[in-house]
């Protein structure tokens, strides 16, 4: 099974263990403030090389995250792209509450979704280019038994269901939380909410996929 499906399908709601990281850099709790109010500093200081060490450490997470909204790659781009852009034009009056990644995800999702209103219809249309090629790639997966990759792929094709018929905010807090692996509080900051908030949020879409720990055999 695929990390994703597992840490969303049977992670515990209240589960928030997780080393945070800025770019290959491991930080212990007590220094995670002081990494973040040092790279907040430099960059709003002018720092390019600040700037672009967050760049490449969040870019590919943020694409992934945009695309999940817009179900574009392009639009995806476009939208991390001009959330850098615009950071960097009013660095010098940049705030974060928790974590940049928190600040960098909420900023990546506003531009999504004012991206989504503005062009729906192509949007779907590459969502479907996107799917038609992943079951393309997964027809052709090899090495393993059948058996396994046919029971990884209905528990992808499971969850995916159930996240998708979540309400949208539920979803959100979901794939935040679980495939972007955020802390509670760095949820909380990228949809403007509290961190109690998101974690309710997060604790309701996972009893609507108990019935799934039940049938894959996680209690």
């Amino acid at each position: 099974m695929t990390s994703a499906a597992m840490r969303i399908c049977f992670s515990a709601a209240s589960d928030d263990r997780r080393a945070e990281r800025y770019g290959n850099r491991r930080v212990t709790e007590n220094s995670r403030v002081a990494v973040i109010d040092d790279v907040v500093a430099r960059i709003r200081a002018g720092d390019e090389a600040a700037f672009e060490a967050v760049y490449h450490a969040h870019f590919d997470a943020l694409w992934e995250f945009a695309r999940t909204l817009v179900k574009s790659n392009d639009v995806a781009m476009d939208a991390v792209q001009e959330v850098f852009l615009s950071l960097w034009a009013r660095r010098a009056s940049w705030n974060v509450l928790t974590t940049v990644q928190g600040y960098l995800f909420g900023a990546v999702r506003n531009q999504a979704l004012k991206s989504l209103r503005h062009d729906r219809s192509s949007a779907r249309a590459e969502h479907r280019a996107e799917l038609e090629q992943r079951h393309a790639d997964e027809d052709g997966e090899g090495g393993r038994l059948p058996d396994a990759i046919a029971a990884e792929h209905e528990l992808e094709r499971a969850v995916t269901r159930v996240i998708e018929s979540l309400p949208e905010r539920q979803r959100t807090a979901v794939e935040l939380k679980w495939r972007y692996e955020l802390s509670w509080a760095e949820v909380g900051e990228a949809m403007g909410i509290s961190k109690v908030a998101a974690w309710k949020l997060g604790a309701a879409a996972q009893r609507r996929l108990e019935p799934l720990r039940e049938r894959f055999g996680r209690g």
